[in-house]
Order: structure tokens, then sequence, then C-alpha cells
């Protein structure tokens, strides 16, 4: 599915109706039977990374993975009277 829409992803929250049509697909070219009885109806993908990758894309990554250093690597050296600290703080800590 990320090899698919890697740049912007399907959208939040849109893997659940993507990943259906993919597993049709799948089964549609390889016809494992045993796989087929265990596929069933996957809401989540198996790690938060993988599906927020797939939701959102690469570029989404790179903008959680930014704020997140800014967040906490940086959070001991911006100044309380910088504009992103202030932007920072009054939108994650409500």
């Amino acid at each position: 599915m990320l090899k698919d829409r890697p740049v912007m992803g399907f959208g939040y929250d849109r893997f659940h109706s993507n990943y259906m049509l993919y597993q049709s697909e799948y089964f549609e070219k390889h016809n494992n039977i045993k796989m087929a009885l265990r596929a069933g109806n996957t809401a989540y993908a198996f790690n938060e990374p993988l599906q927020f990758s797939v939701e959102n894309g690469i570029l989404g990554l790179s903008i959680l993975l930014l704020v997140l250093y800014f967040l906490i690597i940086r959070r001991g050296t911006l100044k309380e009277n910088e504009p992103l600290y202030e932007m920072a703080m009054a939108e994650f800590c409500r």
C-alpha cells in the first residue's frame, strides 16, 4: 500500500477501507486457501508507524518526526518567548 501512494498516503483513518481492497487483490492473484480462511476484517495495521505511514505518506511521517524533534530534543533549547515554542505549547499542552 505504501508503495502505491508513498508521498501523500491514503488519508487519515483510511487504512481499513483500502486494506480490504489490497487483501482481495492479493487473494485473487494467490489462490491460498489457508491464508484466505485466516483473513479477516482488519481495521488497523500491526504497528502504529506502518499505519501512520500508509495513511499519511512519507510527507506526513516527516512532519510528525519534525514536530517530535522540536518537542523532545529541542525543548530545552527553545526560549519561552519564541513563536515556535508558544505554538507548540499551545497546541500540545491543552
